[in-house]
């Protein structure tokens, strides 16, 4: 959903389509800057582009989806009324420690997934100590965190979340699927381990709030106090991003069958 972002709407010219047969695009965000290039040889595939969905997000369409989240939601016991999960790109810099500054003064549970497994421990050292230390800080620091499974499935995890913070990871158009809005920090940083250079964030324009680390408190505060409107919005901006919501893979298919 996020590919090319720092290149769009133009992203073909480094990825061209044109060895391609047909091109798939999952929504009407995605269709208009197609279209806004379309007279670019690189974005046209053999026989055609073709607004489908994103196959992905039908999982959450499905009775099995509805049955794993109640799961989940008893697994976890959560004690609050509201659930916020944290999913990050990269785990550096004390970032999940920001976070728990700001909710461990709210009135909800505070959730914590990261995608680094133990298995990828060797390759991503760094990241694998950093988020070691920042759960061991959070479960002592706040009987309320709950770290998720680094396996777990994201769009169940989402599901019993009401906000999501992250860097700019594309999470955030899973989080958009089921109406969650995100939130991202200017004054963090991206790194892929503790020795690079860091630089700014570039978080997507597509994000509900953007803040920093001083103000973060505050806008929680105000999302979770108007959870209802907020998730209303989100809800429109689904339609923007996502075509056949729980039918994308029927669509592709049919197209790839005519």
């Amino acid at each position: 959903m996020d590919q090319g972002r720092h290149d769009w709407p133009n992203h073909w010219k480094k990825q061209p389509w044109t060895d391609f047969d047909v091109g798939c695009l999952p929504g009407n965000s995605w269709a208009n800057r197609w279209k806004h290039v379309a007279n670019d040889p690189s974005a046209n595939p053999k026989k055609g582009v073709y607004k489908v969905g994103w196959p992905k997000s039908d999982y959450v369409y499905t009775s099995k989806f509805k049955k794993n989240v109640l799961n989940l939601k008893k697994k976890l016991k959560l004690k609050k009324n509201f659930n916020i999960l944290y999913a990050p790109s990269m785990e550096t810099d004390n970032k999940q420690l920001d976070v728990l500054s700001a909710a461990a003064h709210l009135k909800a549970n505070f959730l914590v997934k990261h995608w680094v497994t133990k298995q990828d421990k060797n390759k991503r050292l760094d990241l694998y100590n950093n988020i070691i230390k920042a759960n061991k800080i959070s479960k002592k620091n706040y009987v309320n965190t709950r770290i998720l499974n680094s396996k777990s499935d994201i769009f169940e995890c989402l599901s019993i979340s009401d906000i999501l913070i992250t860097d700019e990871s594309s999470v955030l158009y899973e989080a958009i699927i089921l109406g969650v809005p995100t939130i991202s920090l200017s004054d963090w940083v991206m790194r892929k381990n503790n020795e690079d250079k860091a630089r700014k964030i570039k978080p997507s324009k597509y994000c509900y709030k953007i803040t920093n680390k001083k103000n973060l408190n505050n806008e929680l505060f105000k999302i979770l106090n108007n959870i209802n409107k907020v998730k209303k919005k989100i809800n429109i901006e689904k339609k923007k991003h996502f075509s056949n919501l729980g039918h994308a893979s029927e669509a592709t298919l049919n197209i790839i069958e005519n």
